[in-house]
């Protein structure tokens, strides 16, 4: 899976998760140098819309960047089987 790819499916993931416009979220390019030990890349998505998020259709004043990105990581496990592995951590990247 390219980057590209990658960057792509995690936002299109995000907005259905949040009821969000794709065309809404910033492009959060995907770092394997962020990546925990033993994987390939992280996104920043999660804090990067954590503002967008508690302000749209499912607005949350509480929720954090672990939950958001916790609810990414959902849908991407329920709608996307390209993943060997897929996981949040506590910063809240994907």
């Amino acid at each position: 899976m390219t980057p590209w790819i990658l960057e792509d499916k995690i936002r299109k993931a995000a907005a259905r998760a949040f009821e969000l416009d794709p065309r809404d979220l910033p492009f959060t390019w995907p770092r394997g140098d962020q990546a925990p030990k033993g994987y390939d890349a992280a996104s920043p998505l999660a804090p990067r819309i954590l503002t967008q998020v508690s302000a749209g259709p499912r607005a949350r004043k509480s929720r954090t960047a672990v939950d958001v990105c916790e609810r990414i990581v959902d849908r991407l496990r329920a709608e996307d089987t390209d993943f060997a592995t897929l996981l949040g951590d506590g910063r809240g990247f994907v």
